[in-house]
């Protein structure tokens, strides 16, 4: 970095490191919802007359707010990030 004092430096790297741990978190939970997305429509498929679907339907309303919060909370996603966590 040039003519930058190593205080600088430091603290450049670490606001780096801390936007790339930020952005792996919120990938992991990003992948974490999908599972859990995947898994109740999973059991729907497999159940398809069950007593709880209007409670599973509410499930997956409810927390795609959160999917939706924290996608729009990255930057910006790359199909190798995704396939990668």
């Amino acid at each position: 970095m040039g003519n930058l004092p190593a205080e600088i430096v430091n603290a450049m790297e670490t606001f780096r490191r801390y936007e790339t741990s930020i952005y792996s978190q919120k990938l992991h939970l990003l992948h974490t919802l999908h599972g859990a997305f995947t898994t109740l429509d999973n059991y729907l498929k497999n159940n398809p007359k069950t007593p709880h679907k209007e409670l599973i339907n509410n499930i997956k309303i409810l927390n795609t707010r959160n999917f939706i919060r924290y996608l729009s909370e990255l930057k910006e996603i790359n199909e190798s990030d995704w396939r990668r966590s």
